[in-house]
């Protein structure tokens, strides 16, 4: 009979046998007493995410054991799965590269088990390694995931004794220990030796080993495996792989406690704006892009910067410096795209606001990162640690914004747009402006928005000179039900509006509710449309959607 884990490590080897032979790999299924072997020990290095398993995961993986053990066939062994690790020959640990969750949740499995089967000295010796000349022990698996207190989670954990003196609400880990206990005391406590032996002796795991002299090289092949292999548990990011990267060139240089409080401060101004720190390396992406004036289809972002191709994995190659540097300072863009759409800027910038809004409602962020490839070129960092455009830069960056705007929206919702960019983006560090001209306006049509209809109301509306920027803004529509104006075409530019928030919640209230809201909404169409709106018809619904198509045509031949 083949069992399923040898089947698994079948794959793993016929699949993979060129990668695990080229990098120095090794995979050998092991039993939990196997993996926690005396003298083998296990890091879970800084720049992993925090132990982040729940009472969910805890109860999926509890009760695929439990169901199994309890079927009476568990000697056939259960396989749960591989885990990613790195070794060097001048360390005496593995660094976990992928497998943290199972490992972690493991260790608290086998923490309650042992609080039941207190004779079971492996139990014990799993979680504390045995020093061989006094009776100090040893933690076997430690955590120096800087973003959260793990370690002394997992310590506080591994040092209760007395089952009712844990703390529940203290941390994911006590919270999933609690559960083990409860599930043993309530399911297994009469077969404990027996489930005990069974987690240790028959429950499988596959490590995929990278040994190498160096400890960088050993983990960046098992960051190329555990890239190539789909792995259970929760996957990576793309910047957990780059933040990995980042921390080992930091660690090359002795500034690993720099790079720690560095990523922290970064990751947390990113979420603050609500951008992902995914979003800043794709800007730094195609930063590295127009810098080569590179302006070829893009691979993906993992790809481009983890992958041997023509710039030779970027994050490596790089001053890491310099590199922390440019990630900063596109952080400081990124803030200051997010206070000028909140209308947070100087007098003289006024105008970027309306732009930036039109930017951001286009369908996708191709226009967005020209917008900030421009302000990584052009900005500073001033003395107080602030982003600034200089002055003389702002009036170019509009005319810019405004060319921009006229080809993305005259093009409609495409991502064929991207190559114009690309083209734009290059040009940008070659301080070459955007210009753009369009023949025969009247030929595009104008009669379907799609999903850019907010975007073409946002530059009608502010067409007119005497139109502040908008706080904030709704789509809506004028004419609600087609009966009262069988005629009028409801998804049509002469229907469509853009309102200020108290004139949406009156969108379905009496007529002279809602025509208040428009005489007192800051948007100044709505100001007009007021006295029309009552008695609202065929005639003011296409007399309006020649007006915009006029303001439109106007604005893309101007």
């Amino acid at each position: 009979m083949v069992h399923k884990r040898e089947l698994y490590v079948q794959l793993i080897h016929n699949k993979y046998k060129e990668i695990l032979m080229a990098l120095k790999l090794s995979a050998e299924q092991k039993s939990v007493l196997q993996i926690f072997a005396t003298e083998i020990r296990y890091l879970i290095p800084n720049y992993q995410r925090p132990y982040s398993w729940d009472i969910t995961n805890c109860r999926h993986l509890w009760e695929d054991l439990f169901t199994f053990f309890e079927s009476g066939k568990y000697t056939d062994g259960y396989f749960l799965g591989n885990i990613v690790l790195a070794k060097s020959q001048n360390t005496n640990y593995y660094e976990v590269i992928d497998g943290q969750q199972r490992l972690i949740t493991l260790t608290l499995l086998i923490k309650a088990l042992s609080l039941f089967d207190t004779e079971n000295k492996a139990l014990q010796e799993i979680m504390l390694i045995p020093n061989r000349r006094s009776d100090e022990r040893e933690q076997r698996l430690k955590s120096t995931v800087f973003e959260d207190r793990d370690n002394d989670y997992l310590m506080d954990c591994i040092k209760l004794f007395n089952i009712n003196n844990i703390n529940k609400k203290d941390s994911k880990f006590h919270a999933n220990l609690d559960f083990f206990i409860e599930k043993i005391d309530t399911n297994i406590k009469d077969k404990i030796v027996q489930f005990s032996d069974f987690i240790l002796d028959n429950v499988f795991i596959l490590p995929i080993e990278s040994n190498d002299i160096e400890q960088d090289n050993a983990r960046e092949n098992a960051l190329i495996i555990f890239e190539t292999i789909n792995n259970r548990g929760l996957e990576l990011s793309d910047a957990d792989i780059f933040k990995a990267q980042l921390y080992t060139s930091s660690a090359n240089i002795s500034k690993q406690n720099e790079f720690i409080k560095k990523w922290n401060n970064l990751v947390e101004r990113v979420e603050g704006i609500f951008y992902k720190v995914d979003d800043v390396f794709r800007i730094y992406m195609h930063i590295l892009r127009g810098k080569n004036q590179d302006i070829d289809s893009e691979i993906g972002l993992r790809h481009f910067f983890t992958v041997g191709n023509k710039y030779n994995k970027p994050l490596k190659k790089l001053n890491y410096d310099n590199v922390f540097k440019d990630l900063e300072k596109i952080v400081f863009c990124l803030e200051y795209y997010y206070q000028v759409l909140k209308l947070k800027c100087k007098k003289e910038e006024t105008e970027l606001i309306k732009w930036f809004q039109i930017i951001n409602e286009y369908s996708n962020s191709y226009p967005k990162f020209a917008l900030f490839i421009y302000l990584f070129k052009n900005g500073n960092i001033n003395g107080n640690y602030e982003f600034e455009l200089p002055t003389n830069k702002i009036t170019l960056f509009n005319s810019h914004l405004k060319n921009i705007i006229k080809y993305v929206y005259a093009m409609g919702a495409t991502a064929y747009v991207k190559f114009k960019i690309y083209d734009i983006i290059k040009n940008t560090f070659l301080d070459i402006l955007f210009e753009f001209n369009i023949d025969n306006t009247k030929k595009i049509n104008f009669e379907y928005y799609g999903r850019i209809k907010k975007g073409f109301m946002l530059i009608y509306i502010y067409s007119d000179v005497a139109q502040i920027p908008l706080n904030e803004y709704k789509f809506d529509t004028i004419q609600k039900n087609p009966l009262n104006e069988p005629n009028i075409n409801l998804d049509s530019p002469g229907n469509y509006i853009l309102v200020d928030k108290e004139s949406y919640n009156a969108r379905n209230k009496d007529v002279a509710i809602r025509q208040n809201k428009f005489r007192e909404s800051p948007i100044l169409e709505l100001n007009k449309l007021a006295n029309e709106l009552p008695n609202w018809n065929i005639s003011n619904h296409n007399q309006r959607e020649e007006r915009i198509e006029n303001v439109l045509i106007y604005f893309f031949s101007n």
